[in-house]
């Protein structure tokens, strides 16, 4: 019976180097992270901030955290004391930070302190898709997708409940503060009342900001109440994070969220433009993001898809004076081509067997009388009379049709993609400015990842795409009036 001859795995575990190992050669050249390491390299970083020191070691390079930031929400780690763990075991973090251990804490105010620049940096980032030719700004499907928002779904109250709650909080801070002269008293009687001042205990502070919290939870409860005249339902808000709503997600469950909206181009699918808003219907962010997409690829789309959550008679009027022509459907024009879908299926076999029956004259005389009928019903739809009637016929044509049939296409798989392959189905930051941030910098990931996809599709050869985009764009080294050739060389 042979014998087996294992690796003394054990024995070269405990083997030295007689020279160190070189970093940047355990990473394969088509990694991800190179893709990440070149186009943070090239973006105007210039508004980033690190930790703001006054005394000890220098801060961080934005460069740098940026880089593991990207990196880490794409390879599914969003958590901050994650990304500080793997900087310290992950040899592909250990490349990106050139062997620098920022700590958790580093990392989340870096985080949190630059969440408004990354939609900067998010402009960048789809210029040079742009430029590579991976926009083409032919055909935009616009849609929004629910995310969960940072809080709690369990601790939104009631303008009532809250009412209940501040009254709790403002006993406790009136215990704590006659804790606190209780203690002075008794102080100022053992080392007499010339002292230096303290600062409030822990306790007091947080119940301080947790009612100044709920007032402002009760206000904006009343505000909505005043919007919404039918009275429907009480509305009910978390304090911790008063902007989110509750919204309704596939498979039926309603939950704390933010209405995550994305403008998705048709040629390979980059976002070109990305926003949140806390309102669950789509019907306000038609004009706000055709507006966004020329802010972003400073151009307009020449078509624009939408499916019925963006209809209003009112939003058809103003794209009609724009230059974008949009295709935008109604609930009731979606269920009718649901409907004869479903029919003209069970229909098919009955009417091409009954039509072969007949004798040869009948059916000619069939034919004609149904080109008759389709010519009439078309030449009474030639010039609609509204806006409404105008889009109704335009998506009939053969070309709205297929315009239509591409909305699905674009647009949906780039969602499947983000809350599945990036695994983000919930915020981690509170607030819509800090949630909005996140939801960019989210779609600035899922952009850098169509741009490895490009490499990988050409062959892997990254070298010639790196020294196409130096050539090319690079608004940190033209600002700064340094020429592409003299910037850092990547391998």
């Amino acid at each position: 019976m042979p014998y087996l001859v294992l690796k003394q795995v054990q024995d070269n575990q405990s083997n030295g180097y007689l020279l160190p190992p070189y970093l940047e050669e355990l990473i394969p050249a088509d990694h991800a992270a190179r893709v990440v390491n070149r186009v943070v390299d090239l973006l105007d970083i210039r508004e980033l901030t690190s930790q703001e020191k006054i005394e000890g070691r220098p801060a961080y390079h934005p460069r740098m955290m940026l880089k593991i930031l990207i990196y880490a929400y794409s390879q599914k780690t969003p958590s901050s004391r994650a990304i500080a763990g793997r900087c310290g075991e992950d040899v592909v973090f250990m490349w990106l930070s050139g062997m620098q251990k920022p700590d958790f804490r580093t990392i989340s105010d870096f985080r949190k302190n630059n969440i408004n620049v990354l939609k900067k940096l998010f402009k960048q980032v789809v210029q040079i898709c742009h430029k590579l030719g991976m926009v083409r700004l032919g055909l935009v499907a616009i849609d929004g997708t629910k995310v969960k928002a940072a809080t709690s779904d369990y601790g939104a109250k009631t303008k009532d409940a809250l009412k209940e709650a501040l009254k709790a909080v403002e006993a406790d801070i009136e215990k704590y503060m006659a804790e606190g002269l209780a203690i002075d008293r008794a102080e100022d009687t053992l080392y007499g009342e010339n002292r230096a001042g303290q600062e409030l205990p822990k306790e007091v502070k947080q119940a301080l900001e947790k009612r100044e919290a709920i007032v402002a939870a009760i206000k904006e409860i009343q505000e909505i109440k005043e919007r919404d005249k039918t009275g429907k339902k009480e509305p009910k808000l978390n304090p911790l994070e008063s902007e989110a709503r509750f919204m309704k997600h596939n498979g039926g469950r309603i939950r704390l969220s933010y209405n995550c909206q994305a403008a998705v181009d048709e040629k390979e699918g980059v976002i070109v433009a990305a926003e949140i808003t806390n309102e669950a219907n789509d019907k306000k962010q038609m004009l706000p993001m055709l507006e966004k997409v020329e802010e972003t690829v400073e151009k307009k789309p020449e078509k624009a898809v939408m499916d019925a959550g963006y209809y209003s008679k009112d939003n058809l009027e103003k794209a009609e004076k724009g230059k974008t022509d949009c295709y935008v459907t109604s609930r009731r024009w979606e269920e009718e081509v649901q409907e004869k879908g479903v029919q003209e299926k069970e229909e098919t076999e009955v009417v091409v067997s009954s039509f072969a029956n007949l004798p040869l004259q009948k059916r000619v005389g069939a034919a004609k009388e149904d080109r008759v009928m389709e010519d009439s019903e078309t030449r009474s739809n030639e010039e609609p009379a509204d806006a409404v009637r105008r889009m109704e016929a335009k998506l009939q044509t053969e070309e709205g049709k297929e315009i239509y049939r591409q909305r699905k296409k674009i647009v949906e798989p780039v969602f499947g993609q983000i809350k599945f392959n990036l695994g983000f189905e919930r915020f981690r930051l509170r607030g819509s400015d800090k949630a909005g941030g996140e939801w960019t910098l989210v779609c600035l990931v899922h952009n850098i990842k169509k741009i490895y996809a490009r490499i990988m599709a050409k062959g892997g050869e990254m070298h010639d795409l790196t020294r196409e985009l130096q050539a090319d764009y690079n608004p940190a080294s033209k600002k700064r009036g340094i020429l592409p050739t003299q910037e850092r060389v990547w391998k």
